[in-house]
């Protein structure tokens, strides 16, 4: 399914932009404006997460948590993404896991 993302930026800072991209979540095709971002992501491997100083490790733009993790670091997360973004609970051992249960990184605190 072909989902278009125009995420308002969570700085107070008036200058900053909106993050615009169009994601494919069944071929993991991403286009749009700032598609060139949205790949730097990936290329790295490893972005920070919230809440600091973790990090989360990028695997798949098929994944949603990745790619919500790459919105919710400086764009309010859409609808579609907020329930996928990386959280960490109480007993959380730092083990990061996709929506499927499936290990995926370790935070690094």
């Amino acid at each position: 399914m072909l989902h278009h993302f125009d995420c308002a930026p969570t700085s107070g800072n008036p200058k900053a932009q909106s993050l615009v991209f169009d994601w494919d979540d069944e071929t993991g095709e991403i286009s749009g404006r700032d598609v060139a971002h949205v790949h730097e992501c990936f290329e790295g491997k490893t972005i920070s997460a919230h809440p600091m100083p973790c990090s989360w490790t990028l695997t798949s733009p098929k994944n949603r948590t990745d790619i919500a993790a790459i919105v919710g670091r400086h764009w309010h997360l859409p609808p579609e993404l907020a329930d996928f973004y990386p959280e960490l609970g109480d007993d959380w051992d730092g083990v990061i896991r996709d929506e499927a249960g499936n290990v995926i990184g370790h935070a690094q605190f």
